[in-house]
Parts: structure tokens; C-alpha cells; sequence
């Protein structure tokens, strides 16, 4: 099975989280990746989106935690 590459897109969106926010989208991302090395990693209405024959999954960072 082919290896996801990484979208810079995506790196970019988890370099400007909230400071919180940015283990917890590294942790989540890796998990992702992990799963399922087919899925594409894209972003879509401007988060993080990953898609093998249409969306998987994505996830989002707020400005300050819940």
C-alpha cells in the first residue's frame, strides 16, 4: 500500500493552532495517518480533511480550549 504524503497545507494548519491545540492535532493526525496509509490529507472548508473514496474524517482547533 502506497505511503499518505503529508499535505504542507496541513502542516501549516497545525503550525498556526493555538499553542494547546497543536500535540493534540499532531497526536490525532499520526493516529489517522496510521490507520489507513490510502487516505489523502487535504484541507476542506479549512480544516484538516482526510478521504479515500470521499471523506474519512477531519478535525478542527478552536481559539482557546473547552
Amino acid at each position: 500500500m502506497r505511503l499518505m504524503a503529508t499535505n504542507k497545507q496541513v502542516d501549516g494548519y497545525i503550525a498556526k493552532a493555538p499553542p494547546y491545540a497543536r500535540p493534540i492535532l499532531e497526536k490525532l493526525r499520526s493516529i489517522i495517518r496510521g490507520a489507513d496509509r490510502g487516505l489523502d490529507e487535504t484541507i476542506e472548508w479549512g480544516a484538516p480533511t482526510f478521504e479515500k473514496n470521499g471523506m474519512v474524517c477531519s478535525f478542527h482547533a478552536f481559539k482557546s480550549p473547552p
